[in-house]
């Protein structure tokens, strides 16, 4: 019988000199951009068939005549150590009806694929040979990807690429790259053999690795297995739905936010002779700082304003002459220790308004609609008309040209998704991915998006939604779920405010008098500041990034000893939490790395860094928040069934933007129906799957809840 597992790689048109340099990682987007046709997207395929399948045949049959089931056991770190390549087939399935029917055979025969960023092949594959999407999708094979095999080795090691990591583990070496562009099929054909070759040679070397470095390590077991394919499966699946948004929208909030920038500019240059963009603007803002510098200081110990910033803990300096730069950082700063009624302060008011308001016009807008502000040739992030034959304004109408809302003007994002630190393709493309197991994404970055830019957001469908499903407090009842702390546990327990608590315990009683109180008011209302603090918490944040935090989230300006008695509040109301991180500190020290339990994953610390103990209490935290996110959005992806991977599905998956998950919905009745998949989803993963196991690690129960929006 031959092995039911296959190492896979693709060669796309980027490799052949004959067709322009690949620009983009999305096969829509190849279409489109690059003005590559579908059928010339994949140049050439090759698999690899280990020697033999390491998994034992398990289970029995069920109809009374106990014969042996031919049903592989899951894969594990030590079955994976067994891996060795044996016969490589050459396929160009584009242009061979022989060859396509050989990939066709192995994709429906295998039940696993390897491969090196193995997204980017799978998804290129579905979209050129659209019939191998019924037996190539998540509930038929899973995925196992060398990245992620090697970041468990070690997260912070620069060598990514499949070249780099044969150098390091001495398994194999390449004369030649694909950045280097073959001239012809046969040489890029070749170099697609090895590396699938290579991808088999090089999974044994790195789990040895792994088992000598890291003792008892529970590192790539079954379940992580499991859940990393479905992981790498959800981001095909939003890959290929693509997020929409509406142009009309889009395009005006732009021109609002040009007519911003020019107001605010109109009056830096009238009032403070400070010019903040254009020709001499460097020299205008440095004279402006200059003169900031020098004015008599607010605080009498000091002679000037320059004096007093000097030592400040949140100062930058330049890297190169080392003097105080414009930095975000500085500018709030300046605006945390000037008096309310300084002119000065109300210029560097203006100033971070201008700086926000033209980050979202050049790096979300502008780029969503044209290309990158700086970058014409970059357009990894513009929008991809939904119909043909809509055409939007170029960078010059687009101020004077009104626009008319439609599905027809409907604009598609594709952007690339990231399961670990890592590249878009192999060694190549964007770069992006956190150590802390949340997926992320880029071109564009929806999750980080402003909200007035992600809120043009619309259904592709005339009659569809857009609905989010958002676990509540997700990252504060991990922390009261992993450190025990009573007052976290008592308040989920009892459905407690936890900030209204927290502004009663530093504050007393009668701040819920206060006028603003529970109002929602980022900018007055106090529990909005202490959401704030008690959030900062969780990563032992200081009384000087408090006071940062404030500006920047709520713009407020709260003095620093106002911030030091709140953080010393936190340290004694949440005495359980701070002993926790205190023993989570000293452990990580002393071992020089942290594993965490259920699914392995390991960040090395080797001490010395400015936040580095800022980096210990955050990680578990961050990453389990992360991995019940993710099983939950995995978990409806499942429920919602194999019609789902195919075309003209009703109910799409599009994004996760952190503790949220969006869908497009085509209809009510689909509305109804994705809410029922959502609440038998939210109950597994509470009774059976992520949310269980932390409790059951441990040894205590905290609830968890989650909202629709």
């Amino acid at each position: 019988m031959d092995p039911k597992v296959i190492s896979l790689d693709i060669e796309t048109y980027g490799a052949l000199k004959r067709f322009p340099q690949q620009r983009v990682f999305n096969p829509v987007r190849s279409e489109f951009q690059d003005k590559i046709p579908k059928e010339d997207q994949v140049v050439c395929l090759s698999i690899t068939v280990p020697k033999t399948d390491p998994r034992a045949p398990v289970g029995s049959r069920t109809d009374g005549l106990n014969a042996a089931l031919n049903t592989p056991a899951r894969w594990s770190r030590r079955l994976m150590r067994a891996l060795e390549p044996g016969i490589t087939f050459s396929l160009t399935p584009a242009s061979s009806l022989e060859d396509y029917r050989t990939l066709t055979s192995w994709i429906r025969h295998a039940d696993t694929i390897l491969g090196m960023n193995i997204q980017f092949d799978i998804l290129y594959l579905r979209y050129v040979f659209p019939n191998l999407r019924r037996f190539l999708n998540a509930t038929t094979h899973q995925l196992i990807d060398l990245q992620i095999v090697a970041y468990h080795e070690s997260e912070v090691r620069p060598e990514k690429s499949l070249k780099d990591l044969g150098i390091v583990f001495a398994t194999h070496r390449y004369d030649q790259t694909a950045k280097d562009r073959f001239d012809d099929i046969s040489s890029c054909q070749e170099y697609c053999n090895q590396d699938v070759h290579n991808t088999l040679l090089a999974i044994p070397p790195i789990i040895r690795r792994i088992e000598q470095k890291y003792a008892d390590t529970i590192k790539l077991n079954e379940r992580a297995l499991d859940w990393y394919s479905q992981g790498i499966w959800e981001c095909i699946r939003r890959s290929e739905n693509g997020v929409p948004f509406s142009y009309p929208e889009l395009i005006a909030h732009a021109a609002h936010c040009d007519r911003r920038i020019k107001r605010i500019e109109y009056i830096m240059n009238a009032r403070y002779g400070l010019q903040l963009s254009g020709p001499g603007s460097k020299k205008s803002k440095n004279e402006f700082l200059a003169k900031l510098l020098a004015m008599p200081a607010p605080d009498f110990r000091y002679k000037t304003f320059g004096d007093q910033v000097e030592n400040h803990e949140l100062l930058q300096r330049t890297k190169k002459t080392k003097e105080i730069s414009l930095s975000t950082t500085n500018r709030n700063l300046f605006l945390l220790l000037l008096p309310h009624d300084n002119p000065m302060a109300r210029a560097m008011q203006l100033w971070t308004r201008h700086a926000i308001v033209h980050k979202e016009l050049s790096s979300y807008c502008y780029a969503m609609l044209w290309h990158r502000r700086n970058k014409p040739k970059d357009k990894q992030s513009r929008l991809i008309p939904l119909s043909p034959r809509y055409t939007p304004p170029n960078t010059d109408e687009y101020r004077e040209r009104p626009q008319r809302a439609g599905v027809s003007r409907i604009g598609m994002a594709y952007p690339t998704w990231f399961i670990v630190p890592s590249f878009a393709k192999d060694g190549s493309g964007l770069s992006g991915g956190t150590k802390q197991v949340r997926s992320t994404c880029k071109g564009p970055a929806i999750q980080t998006m402003p909200p007035s830019v992600r809120n043009t957001m619309r259904s592709r469908w005339p009659s569809g939604k857009i609905v989010s499903y958002d676990l509540s407090q997700i990252e504060m009842r991990t922390a009261g779920l992993l450190s025990g702390d009573e007052t976290l546990m008592r308040a989920y327990h009892k459905g407690e405010d936890l900030h209204a608590g927290l502004a009663i315990h530093c504050e007393g009683a009668d701040i819920v008098n206060h006028p603003f109180f529970k109002t929602g008011n980022n900018l007055h209302d106090p529990r909005q500041h202490y959401k704030q603090a008690n959030f900062l918490i969780l990563f032992r944040g200081g009384a000087a990034t408090l006071a940062t935090t404030l500006l920047t989230e709520c713009g407020a300006v709260r003095p620093i000893h106002w911030c030091q008695r709140v953080i010393d509040g936190l340290r004694t109301l949440r005495s359980g939490l701070w002993e926790w991180q205190d023993e989570l500190i000293d452990t990580t020290h002393k071992r020089g790395y942290m594993e965490l339990p259920i699914i392995g994953v390991s960040r090395i610390f080797m001490g010395g860094d400015k936040f580095d103990e800022n980096e210990i209490v955050n990680t578990p935290v961050q990453s389990f928040a992360a991995l019940v996110q993710q099983r939950f959005e995995s978990i409806i992806g499942e429920m919602l069934g194999p019609n789902t991977w195919l075309d003209n599905a009703p109910i799409l998956p599009l994004v996760n933007v952190y503790d949220a998950c969006k869908f497009d919905v085509k209809s009510e009745e689909h509305e109804r129906e994705l809410d029922d998949i959502v609440a038998a989803a939210f109950e597994r993963v509470c009774t059976q799957d992520i949310w269980a196991l932390l409790q059951e690690e441990y040894g205590r129960e905290l609830p968890i809840t989650y909202e629709k929006d």
